[in-house]
């Protein structure tokens, strides 16, 4: 019988996946900062994680996940990004609020609903920010850029995509 992955199973899965990508391995004080929880119930929860076999965990140098919680992880982002889409696309949400409102919709998408979601909103290739939609595999096919912050004075850009809430762009 297999465990059901609740929305607090997805929620960390998807913040470490994010800082993981962003950092190479998702730290215990980044996982308490972003999803705003004390650090003792950090602590339970990568354990609990790791004995469920989601992530592996090495003190001092992070979290990081398996095979098995990116599976899961990508899901969630694809869920989410299906959901911003939606919010903008049909609903025409504000762009600033897609995200947070985003967040609340995504637990309720099952696999059920996220084919046709995604048929409805014609096969989008990414979110409104520009990130892109993980398949239904897991695959991600992420256009070259590169942080705004590393262009030279004066040097121009197309930003592409803003990679989180702290509107950090990308270029190409």
């Amino acid at each position: 019988m297999s465990k059901v992955v609740t929305t607090t199973i997805e929620e960390y899965l998807e913040g470490i996946y994010r800082l993981q990508e962003k950092s190479g391995v998702a730290r215990t004080n980044d996982i308490v900062k972003l999803l705003k929880v004390v650090p003792r119930t950090v602590t339970n929860t990568v354990e609990r994680l790791e004995k469920e076999g989601y992530v592996t965990h090495e003190p001092y140098k992070g979290v990081k996940l398996t095979e098995k919680g990116l599976k899961i992880a990508l899901q969630v982002v694809r869920r989410h990004r299906l959901s911003e889409r939606l919010l903008a696309d049909i609903l025409h949400v504000e762009w600033d609020k897609i995200h947070d409102a985003a967040c609340k919709l995504v637990h309720g998408i099952t696999d059920e609903i996220d084919k046709p979601l995604e048929k409805a909103l014609r096969h989008p290739k990414t979110c409104p920010h520009g990130n892109p939609i993980p398949t239904k595999c897991g695959g991600i096919l992420e256009e070259k850029s590169q942080p705004l912050s590393l262009l030279n004075e004066r040097e121009k850009g197309i930003v592409i995509k803003i990679t989180d809430e702290k509107q950090t762009c990308c270029v190409t």
